[in-house]
């Protein structure tokens, strides 16, 4: 959530639905192109069953992701003494009005979320207002790691608003805890951001090293000699299948060569691909062959650019600008923390609350949301 109004008769926080809607986005696409793949072609694979469901959930997730995003808004009024909390989505809006009267002062609350099948246990949070009958009442019904950000917001309203009812004796717990979730974002950024870089290198390598031969290697006349597949398994037991075709041609010197070499990059598939592919070049068929010049036994046939090398480049730098973007504001300074103190409340429940998809649509993933400066 941003700070996107802040004078001296109102303070204004927004968290807008992009982000969320971003990531839906992708997840929907993602999705969509596994399904896309399996249908078309390769429904006859071992286990193909497994890639529909994967790729129909992911498909289902971004769309609900998408459409249900909606954004929050929390508008503290000085002059009316007034706190508005407004959902502006498609399911289940509406609006909560609180009087200053009622409210005794606001905290970050911590619960403890459970992972790795439940065998690590980690802290994640959510702004709440502290009630003067000593009930909580929280901004979101979402709990988010993302604790500097909203301990940013809380810091404003606590200066905004004058509400100091809450004791500063854990000041250094607190602290410490923002400090560690500053830390843990500038972790993110070290390693995240260099895997993303090798993945957009290694995709443009091999994009390169294509366009290199497509527009450098010389075409000579050649003749199939032997054509058949080759089979390779992985862990999972699945198999891919490539096109193994053999061809001679005679050089300038006089010599003749025997070259092999397919398509334009080595790549594997289905066997229903492979076998479309080998199927075009009978033995004894006279075709036009793309040769190595440094390497004369090694060429291609099919002259086609292919666009799988930029799936290394687009999708990491799709997610490094949502990444980049979520963690822009998680390394602001922490001059509201420093210079207001924020309380930490350990959830007094007995467990986290389940959530419906209408509930969460206003903040983004886990990882990555919460209220942001």
């Amino acid at each position: 959530m941003q700070i996107t109004v802040h004078d001296e008769n109102r303070l204004v926080l927004h968290q807008g639905p992009w982000g969320l809607r971003a990531m839906g986005v992708l997840f929907a696409a993602l999705g969509s192109a596994v399904l896309w793949y399996i249908t078309h072609g390769h429904l006859g694979e071992h286990n193909a069953w497994v890639a529909v469901v994967v790729g129909g959930s992911f498909a289902l997730a971004g769309l609900s992701m998408a459409v249900l995003a909606g954004d929050l808004l929390c508008t503290f009024d000085k002059s009316s003494r007034t706190v508005t909390i407004q959902h502006r989505r498609l399911v289940k809006p509406g609006t909560d009005t609180f009087a200053w009267s009622d409210i005794s002062d606001t905290a970050i609350e911590k619960t403890m979320m459970s992972t790795n099948n439940g065998r690590q246990r980690t802290p994640v949070y959510r702004p709440v207002f502290v009630m003067k009958d000593g009930t909580r009442t929280p901004w979101t019904a979402v709990y988010t790691g993302d604790l500097k950000p909203q301990a940013n917001c809380v810091a404003a309203v606590r200066a905004f608003t004058g509400w100091h009812a809450l004791p500063d004796e854990s000041r250094d717990t607190d602290a410490a805890a923002v400090q560690r979730a500053t830390s843990g974002a500038r972790t993110t950024r070290r390693i995240l951001f260099p895997i993303i870089g090798l993945f957009v290198l290694v995709g443009l390598g091999i994009y390169v090293q294509q366009a290199r031969r497509y527009f450098s290697w010389p075409s000579v006349r050649a003749r199939i000699t032997m054509s058949e597949l080759a089979s390779s398994s992985d862990q999972n037991g699945g198999t891919s299948y490539r096109p193994v075709v053999w061809y001679a041609y005679r050089r300038p010197q006089g010599d003749i060569v025997l070259a092999t070499g397919t398509t334009i990059i080595t790549m594997s598939s289905s066997y229903r691909w492979a076998e479309g592919i080998r199927q075009r070049f009978p033995v004894g068929d006279s075709v036009t062959a793309y040769i190595n010049p440094a390497s004369p036994s090694e060429g291609f046939l099919i002259r086609q650019l292919s666009w799988f090398p930029l799936v290394f480049v687009a999708i990491p730098l799709l997610m490094g600008a949502l990444v980049g973007h979520a963690l822009q504001y998680g390394q602001q300074s922490l001059t509201l923390v420093g210079a207001e103190h924020v309380p930490i409340l350990d959830d007094d429940s007995r467990g986290m609350p389940a959530l419906a998809p209408s509930q969460a649509a206003h903040l983004g993933p886990p990882s990555t949301s919460g209220l942001q400066r």
